[in-house]
């Protein structure tokens, strides 16, 4: 976010609220991906933006509903589940302490 900062593309101000938003560390992609939808159609609804025949709208709204999903499922990605193999490694080897133990 500094970065974006230090070229332009946000304020000062928008920078200290984006850090400064009260929301866990795992939700606060969200409010950056809310600036963007909202600067989005900020510009259709000035001019700035063409919106031809509610196309680009259309566009935008999907663009960024992908965008959402993409950001949910990240964290299902990193929380899957131990492979078989290794967790019956690791039973064997524990099985193998636990019956070696009263011999050492």
């Amino acid at each position: 976010l500094e970065r974006m900062a230090t070229r332009g593309l946000m304020t000062s101000n928008q920078l200290k609220i984006l850090q400064n938003v009260d929301l866990p560390k795992n939700q606060r992609h969200n409010a950056c991906l809310e600036w963007m939808i909202e600067r989005a159609f900020r510009g259709i609804d000035d001019g700035i933006v063409r919106n031809y025949e509610g196309s680009t709208s259309k566009s935008l709204q999907q663009t960024m509903l992908t965008l959402r999903a993409t950001f949910a499922t990240t964290g299902d990605a990193l929380s899957t589940r131990m492979h078989l193999a290794y967790t019956h490694l690791v039973q064997i080897l524990v099985d193998s302490y636990v019956f070696t133990a009263p011999f050492a």
